[in-house]
């Protein structure tokens, strides 16, 4: 089965209990208004105030799982410098 590509293009494994693709990376920590605003979008999950060693929650069977650290820059769409692109 093909591996779902992040926004680095590095890969990133299907989800372990369904095999499927529809996940998103969890942020821990105190939301921003800008995470709150992309998990209303649905293109994260916050994962809250606690840290755990799970990266992903898969929308379709709600596990949550490890695996390679999520781009956070790529979703917060910004450079190698912190500064938010077009």
């Amino acid at each position: 089965m093909k591996q779902k590509k992040s926004m680095a293009g590095q890969p990133v494994p299907t989800c372990p209990h369904c095999n499927s693709q529809n996940f998103v990376p969890i942020l821990y920590g105190l939301p921003t208004r800008e995470s709150e605003q992309i998990a209303q979008q649905g293109k994260i999950m916050l994962g809250g105030c606690i840290l755990r060693d799970l990266n992903w929650f898969c929308k379709e069977c709600e596990t949550a799982w490890g695996g390679p650290q999520p781009d956070w820059d790529a979703i917060y769409n910004k450079d190698s410098h912190g500064n938010r692109g077009n």
